[in-house]
């Protein structure tokens, strides 16, 4: 099972790259993520520390507003191979389920 990892160099304004590439405002991509306003924009500011559970935060919402837009073009490279991979085992549990 290979396992996600969070790359070294995402900070606040990496998160905001996220937002930006999603299309969204600061208020949409927080509601995305489920987390405050005020939190992204403190994250945003560095006065919040980003950590681990923000960039899987920000991940989900990338998720939800892709499947949302109806429109996965922005989501990034390690995520549209983590939807394939599921995806695919998804496909492989329905296959097995199927009557001969």
């Amino acid at each position: 099972m290979k396992l996600m990892t969070m790359p070294l160099h995402l900070t606040g304004p990496m998160l905001d790259t996220y937002r930006k590439i999603a299309g969204v405002s600061q208020a949409e991509m927080a509601q995305a993520m489920r987390l405050p306003l005020r939190t992204f924009e403190d994250i945003l500011a560095g006065r919040s520390q980003l950590r681990e559970v923000h960039l899987r935060a920000a991940e989900m919402g990338m998720l939800a507003l892709a499947r949302k837009n109806d429109d996965a073009s922005k989501l990034p490279k390690h995520l549209k191979d983590l939807v394939r991979e599921v995806a695919a085992l998804l496909d492989a549990e329905d296959a097995n389920k199927k009557p001969a």
